[in-house]
């Protein structure tokens, strides 16, 4: 009986403790002061936060399983998406102006407020009234004259030698390197404009003197020899490793190897098919 007793004093004990430490961590109005709350001991503020972890619980298993795991769901899809947002490109806006190529004519003649028509009507317009004449694309005028342009268009060729200088110097004094990557593409490209440009100056002179040379035998009472295109291609490589040094020429020939080489693979392993 005694034993008894004193299990059921235990209890009682413990049930208070519990209900204050209850109390004292927020789950009921309580009345006691900092000095009660300094006197619990670690197992009894320990045995008070499970309590409140397990009403927590209870709570969060209140709203169902469904919503939560769909909220993570969802939460998790918008950064999933987030992230490819980043690198996808913007959605083109609504209301953009139309962007079409510089390469085609212009498939339908559309009235223009305030340009006088020629004819009465945007439908009833021709190509070949003035008004909507292209002369781009118009027979009558023959194909652009290139050495023409390049004439006209030559001094061009020390802008973008000036501005290859200045982005060197500026290559030199930027760190980034994202923004080093973008200039140096950007005289990678003017190089390789000048170089094709050159070269095709120099294939130009090159054809150009030896028809020169054949205008004058022809005057002696010779026979002109106009060349090929084949041979147009070989003089022009002969002069210009004439004006190469033998490092560049090597270097050259080796890149003309394998690129003949790697053409006659190609040609060998379609014939299989």
């Amino acid at each position: 009986m005694k034993r008894d007793s004193s299990r059921n004093l235990v209890r009682k004990r413990a049930d208070d403790s519990d209900s204050d430490e209850y109390n004292a961590f927020g789950g009921q109005e309580s009345d006691s002061g900092p000095e009660e709350m300094s006197s619990l001991s670690f197992g009894a503020i320990r045995n008070a936060q499970k309590n409140l972890d397990q009403e927590n619980e209870d709570s969060d298993s209140d709203s169902g399983p469904e919503e939560s795991s769909g909220g993570y769901e969802r939460s998790s899809s918008k950064r999933n998406n987030k992230g490819k947002d980043d690198g996808a490109p913007k959605k083109r806006l609504k209301h953009a102006p139309s962007e079409a190529s510089s390469k085609k004519r212009v498939s339908v003649i559309r009235p223009i407020p305030g340009l006088t028509m020629t004819k009465s009507g945007a439908d009833s317009a021709s190509r070949d009234s003035k008004l909507y004449r292209d002369i781009r694309f118009d027979a009558t005028y023959g194909k652009a004259n290139e050495d023409r342009v390049r004439e006209d268009y030559a001094f061009l060729d020390e802008y973008r030698r000036q501005e290859i200088a200045e982005l060197q110097a500026q290559l030199k004094t930027t760190e980034e390197s994202h923004v080093r990557s973008q200039i140096q593409t950007q005289i990678q490209s003017l190089q390789s404009k000048l170089k094709t440009l050159e070269k095709r100056d120099f294939r130009k002179k090159v054809l150009n003197d030896h028809r020169q040379q054949q205008r004058e035998q022809a005057k002696d009472g010779k026979n002109p020899y106009y060349l090929k295109r084949s041979e147009q291609r070989k003089l022009v490589l002969t002069e210009q490793f004439k004006t190469m040094k033998k490092k560049d020429i090597d270097r050259a020939i080796e890149r003309r190897r394998k690129k003949i080489t790697s053409k006659e693979k190609k040609d060998m392993f379609s014939g299989r098919d």
